[in-house]
Formats: structure tokens, sequence, C-alpha cells
């Protein structure tokens, strides 16, 4: 893992934290996918967030593909338009979820970004991403567990905890399925460090560490 740490001149903060509208619609009708990324433990601060960015893989020809999504989460203090599911008051578990249409495929775990205060912490996986499959017409959970600690272990209850959560978005109602881990590579990029080192277009190649079918 790389990790980089900038120092920001200016932060915008919004008036207020955004979960995801709970009028969204996925059926999975349309051959298209809906992933729902579930991680623990984390840290609360006064002005902050956790952006992590999952870029799609072809593990045949060790390539990235042009899609590519990012799950951001607020770090505590409501100050953040994030992707999360606004969990129902009767569900007590610690797991958080946030959510994301997307291309079905296979998707890297590729990188984590940290903003807290006027800091930001980078963090690039190319020296060992794991890849968890996206379903068509389904929506996956990708269980992440306590990402700030380890890599890929997610909890098993992530799928039970975040069929509770959606129970709060009645238009979300394909089958949810949890997204198979099916492998892990490593790349190399064009930049030093860094977060955006680990998007698609700036990677110049990946090699497929272990495969699944």
């Amino acid at each position: 893992m790389r990790t980089a740490v900038l120092a920001l001149i200016s932060i915008v903060s919004l008036s207020g934290c955004a979960t995801v509208d709970q009028k969204t619609t996925f059926d999975g009708s349309d051959g298209s996918a809906f992933v729902v990324v579930a991680v623990d433990k984390l840290p609360e601060r006064v002005v902050g967030s956790y952006t992590l960015l999952f870029s799609r893989v072809d593990m045949q020809s060790s390539t990235f593909q042009s899609e590519w999504f990012s799950i951001v989460f607020d770090a505590g203090a409501g100050t953040f338009v994030v992707d999360e599911l606004k969990k129902p008051e009767s569900v007590s578990t610690t797991l958080r979820f946030g959510a994301h249409s997307v291309v079905p495929g296979d998707y890297a775990y590729a990188a984590r970004s940290d903003l807290q205060g006027n800091v930001v912490m980078e963090n690039c996986y190319s020296e060992g991403a794991p890849v968890f499959r996206v379903a068509p017409g389904k929506v996956s959970v990708i269980s992440l567990g306590d990402v700030l600690s380890n890599m890929g272990a997610g909890s098993a209850d992530a799928l039970d905890e975040g069929a509770k959560v959606l129970a709060a978005y009645p238009k979300i109602n394909a089958p949810l399925v949890l997204a198979q881990q099916v492998g892990s590579i490593t790349f190399t990029s064009g930049k030093s460090v860094g977060y955006s080192t680990c998007r698609n277009q700036n990677v110049k190649s990946v090699e497929v560490v272990s495969a699944k079918p």
C-alpha cells in the first residue's frame, strides 16, 4: 500500500449531510447492477470524510476498464454529501452502508482517501487489491469490514444487516446477494503516490495475483 499525506489550502463544507434518497429505484430489470458497500468501525471526527474507490477490471486480459465508482462516508460531523444509506432507528449495527448504481462486472477496491480537517491521507492499494464480482440485475453487497485496519475482511453480518437497512428503501427491490471476492490484483500507475494514481486512466499495467472462475 502506498500512502500520501496532503494539506488542503481550503475546504468547502456543505450545509448538511445528505444520505441516499429513499425514493431511489432499482429493480434490476434492465440488467444493470447496484452495489452496497459495507464498512465497519469508521471513527468520527470533527470534519472529514472517507472516500472508497473501486475500479472495474478485466481479469482475463489483466486490464482496468473505463468504469469506476466511489463511495463517500461522512466522518461524523454531518457536513458532507455522501453515498450512505440511512439506517432505520431499529437497526443497531455498527456497520455502515454506502450505495451506487454501476455497470456489472469485477471491481477492485483500489484506493481510499481520508479527509481530516484540512489534511488528506491517500491510500493506494497497488500492492494488493481485492476484486469483487458485481452481478447484473442484483444488489451486490461488498463487505469490507474494518477498512482502516485490514483489507477485504468483511463482516459475516453484512448481508443480513444490509437487508434491514434496505427495508427503508422499498423501491430498491432487486435480489440481494453477497459480492464474492474472485481474486486480487497488483498494478502499476504512471504517477508516484496518492488516490488519483489508482484511477483507471492513470494505471499503466495490471497483474492478476489470484483469480476464481
